[in-house]
């Protein structure tokens, strides 16, 4: 879990504009703050390159470019007559709608259709909250699963 908390931590700051010089100072800061052994430095920064070289980054940096991008975001509300609440990874608007990203950095070698049944309902929680406390819809839910090599990471949409 130290490891998930320290690239949450990077991608968290990662700046939009040519984040990948950037990540070898970031990924060993934050792996001092989350007590992450050096060896592994290396790493978490694969881990970091693939999420900021993803679709979903992507999208994000194209976002920010024309409106806010909140990223580690609290959220609350009542669904269904139950508290829900979490930190949403990555949300911004597109087309009047959110888009809600959830990070994932255990980049388990399966399908995207057994990825997305695994965390349906934890984005569907996210989705409702964020609908819930701002009145407005939830256009679109998805993965970004981080690949150990650090290419691409993984972007899996989630009907919710």
């Amino acid at each position: 879990t130290r490891v998930g908390r320290a690239v949450h931590g990077v991608v968290q700051v990662l700046p939009f504009d040519d984040p990948l010089p950037l990540v070898p100072a970031l990924a060993a800061q934050q792996c001092r703050a989350e007590e992450v052994p050096q060896r592994f430095v290396p790493y978490v920064e694969l881990l970091v390159r693939s999420i900021a070289t993803s679709e979903a980054f992507e999208r994000m940096r194209r976002a920010a470019a024309t409106s806010t991008v909140r990223r580690e975001m609290y959220v609350g509300g009542e669904v269904d007559g139950e508290g829900v609440y979490g930190i949403i990874d990555a949300v911004w608007m597109e087309e009047g709608r959110f888009v809600v990203v959830d990070f994932k950095t255990d980049h388990v070698l399966e399908t995207p259709e057994v990825l997305a049944e695994r965390y349906r309902d934890q984005l569907a929680a996210y989705a409702g909250a964020l609908r819930a406390a701002t009145g407005r819809d939830v256009g679109e839910t998805m993965l970004c699963v981080a690949r150990a090599d650090g290419t691409p990471a993984l972007t899996v949409a989630i009907a919710v």
